[in-house]
């Protein structure tokens, strides 16, 4: 709105009816008439002048520019953090590996410092992130933790597209805030709560469910424990990582399932079940031998399945 009233207010006079001009400049060419009119409109402005307000205009509008057309931070850049810090479990002595988390760190905050609006800035957090949580097991200082919680509190600020990196940056600023106010369990089941409702048809779902599960259990809270391993059963019931986290972690016995047990199948072999389907859709049928044609029966539920063979 600033812009438009400047630029009104500087050319608004060029455009008035040449009739309200004075009758001694209205037989001059019309070239020359503009630069006269001009002239008694503004004798004080100079063309200095005008090219002076055109700087402070444009400077000006560069303030409203989209924010979203920010240059990225250089891949390169980004993928020789990723280098460095994956030369870091080689190196021999906790010192080198102090030094080379400290050096990422600074090379970081540089490239954010020079564009710190790049939308690909996540990435470079994430990066450092890394960098200073193995820093602060090296070495578990009170600036080292500031740190760290300053690196998450960023992190977390990004959005969606960046949820699976920010996952993590985001249970750590909230376990480390509560800290702070040593909060009780009522007050962390409630931030456990938020933080699932903010991963929700994310990326990072899954994973956030059942680290989210792990802390229900921790905090001694059962109920919201149940009810994020139902998510989980609704939601990711197929996902290959949900399901070898729930057999390592929540057992058989967490698992939502009519019956279980050792079944031959009709080849000869055998089929432990669920745990022998944890992840594919399944078809139970139970007949018996008594019932005439139960093979045909078989025969047509068989070769009905048989697309769906590798899901």
């Amino acid at each position: 709105f600033y812009g438009k009233f400047l630029i009104n207010s500087m050319y608004s006079r060029l455009i008035i009816p040449l009739r309200s001009i004075p009758r001694q400049v209205e037989r001059v060419p019309t070239q020359t008439k503009l630069i006269e009119i001009s002239r008694m409109m503004h004798p004080q402005r100079t063309p200095g002048f005008r090219i002076a307000c055109l700087a402070v205009l444009s400077a000006f509008l560069c303030l409203f520019t989209d924010q979203s057309h920010a240059a990225d931070i250089p891949a390169s850049e980004i993928t020789a953090l990723q280098k460095d810090l994956a030369e870091i479990s080689t190196q021999s002595s906790a010192a080198k590996k102090r030094r080379s988390c400290k050096s990422i760190i600074r090379k970081g905050n540089s490239l954010i410092d020079a564009a710190p609006t790049a939308p690909n800035r996540f990435h470079v957090l994430a990066i450092m992130l890394q960098s200073q949580k193995l820093l602060l097991s090296m070495d578990n200082s009170e600036s080292n933790r500031e740190s760290l919680f300053k690196i998450c509190g960023k992190l977390a600020k990004a959005p969606d597209t960046y949820a699976t990196i920010r996952l993590d940056a985001d249970l750590l600023h909230s376990n480390m805030t509560l800290d702070q106010k040593s909060a009780g369990k009522e007050e962390r089941s409630k931030a456990l709560t938020e933080l699932i409702a903010r991963y929700r048809d994310t990326p990072a779902e899954p994973k956030c469910l059942m680290v989210a599960s792990m802390i229900a259990r921790n905090i001694e809270a059962p109920e919201l424990e149940n009810e994020i391993i139902t998510l989980m059963t609704e939601r990711h019931a197929s996902n290959a990582e949900v399901v070898q986290f729930r057999l390592k972690n929540l057992g058989l016995g967490r698992a939502d399932v009519p019956f279980t047990g050792n079944f031959k199948r009709a080849d000869g072999t055998t089929l432990s079940f669920p745990v022998d389907q944890l992840g594919h859709a399944s078809i139970v049928v139970f007949w018996s031998n008594q019932i005439p044609d139960h093979k045909e029966e078989l025969k047509k539920i068989h070769e009905e399945m048989a697309p769906y063979a590798n899901h």
